[in-house]
């Protein structure tokens, strides 16, 4: 074999090895995300890295779900030097309790203290860097999800670490994820972390009807009507024809 060829089929296979393997993953039949496997991985409380932690917790429960950079469960080395995690949080509530998927949310200021709240708990026992304190702001996934979004950078036991929590509402359930790495991990981690993010979905989603959909339903409703309408004139008209 030609050794242009052999060296255009090494490329094609290193590149083949390289290529983003995301993953679906699906949680209590309310959500899934896509996450590459090839970057994390589920932990599994089986690890031997897991077997080693205390269980982590948030003010409003367990965060069940979480994903972290490949190999650290069986405490490759590799691994070790880095850091990243996909926390995730989910509730399923009673219709209308939160927000459709679609709507909007206002950030009350009961709403901002909570979230404050949360990131204050998610960094002990670290701190916020100078200048990058917690800040809020709302954005909308592809898919057209609302998500409130809260992005700070904090100390770490090996440099500074970019964390990101998001709210996301789906009328009877709410999801919580906390995103991290460290800044000097960004371009590891940061694109992979944003395609999970815009990966997520619910099962189910309740959307709220918008101006579009209103006016579709208006009209179909009032085609309807006239169909009704110009079906009870033929009949009427038969039966008059018929009895002449």
């Amino acid at each position: 074999m030609p050794k242009h060829i052999r060296n255009i089929l090494l490329i094609i296979f290193t590149l083949s090895l390289t290529v983003t393997k995301a993953e679906t993953y699906s949680f209590y039949g309310i959500i899934s995300i896509d996450v590459d496997s090839n970057i994390y991985e589920l932990r599994k409380d089986s690890d031997e890295y897991t077997r080693h932690l205390p269980t982590a917790s948030s003010s409003n429960g367990y965060y069940s779900i979480v994903f972290q950079q490949k190999g650290l469960g069986q405490i490759d080395t590799t691994a070790l030097k880095q850091y990243s995690r996909i926390l995730i949080a989910v509730t399923d509530m009673p219709h209308g309790t939160y927000q459709c998927c679609n709507d909007e949310p206002n950030i009350t200021p009961e709403i901002r203290t909570q979230l404050l709240s949360e990131c204050d708990h998610q960094s002990k026992p670290f701190e916020y860097l100078p200048y990058c304190e917690p800040t809020i702001d709302i954005f909308q996934t592809s898919k057209g999800y609302y998500a409130t979004r809260v992005r700070y950078t904090r100390t770490g036991l090996e440099g500074a670490v970019m964390c990101t929590l998001y709210r996301l509402q789906n009328s009877k359930n709410s999801a919580i994820i906390i995103t991290s790495y460290r800044v000097s991990d960004a371009d590891e981690f940061r694109d992979c972390i944003n395609k999970a993010i815009d990966s997520f979905q619910w099962k189910t989603d309740y959307r709220k009807p918008t101006n579009n959909n209103i006016i579709y339903t208006s009209i179909a409703a009032l085609m309807g009507m006239i169909g009704i309408a110009a079906l009870i004139f033929l009949i009427y008209k038969y039966k008059r024809n018929y009895a002449d």
